[in-house]
């Protein structure tokens, strides 16, 4: 992949060179469901000097399994400078909506995203926790988002939002 930005003299052309492993055979009768694992190098080849390469893990379930709609949900992304030094990662949990307030599988099956968790090792380990709601609809109702943790265990910063769903 090349972008171009259109203004040359400002920002050279980026090219970005991909790589695909482990793929997902685990949809009906064996049907390849993607990948696993994609890895995006940024100035050359995944196995050249690259300048960035950003490594994306997805989750992957049977197609008969209750959270089969997890399948290619972003599980991890690691950001790694040359020569494989990571920079930061962040990792991603997710759930399938309980829309009927009972307890076990929702009959929905809709993915949402319960938790994300950034680190940022430029420098000094830094990390953030975010968690998130969600109404019986889908709709996102809260937001809490806890930063570096102390060394009792507690967080510098704690950020929550609440939000009122129209009706």
């Amino acid at each position: 992949e090349t972008n171009n930005s259109g203004f040359a003299a400002d920002a050279p052309t980026l090219e970005r060179y991909y790589t695909y492993s482990t793929p997902n055979l685990q949809g009906d009768d064996d049907t390849f469901q993607g990948f696993t694992t994609v890895n995006r190098c940024e100035g050359a080849l995944c196995s050249g000097e690259w300048k960035r390469k950003v490594t994306l893990t997805f989750l992957t379930r049977p197609y008969y399994a209750a959270d089969a709609a997890l399948t290619g949900r972003t599980s991890q992304q690691d950001v790694r400078a040359y020569s494989d030094n990571l920079m930061a990662q962040t990792e991603f949990t997710w759930g399938i909506l309980d829309a009927d307030g009972v307890s076990g599988m929702d009959p929905s099956h809709v993915p949402v995203l319960t938790q994300q968790i950034q680190r940022d090792y430029r420098g000094a380990d830094v990390g953030t926790r975010t968690g998130f709601v969600y109404d019986a609809f889908g709709n996102q109702t809260q937001t809490q988002e806890f930063g570096q943790a102390l060394s009792g265990g507690t967080s510098k910063r704690t950020l929550e939002r609440l939000y009122n769903v129209n009706l």
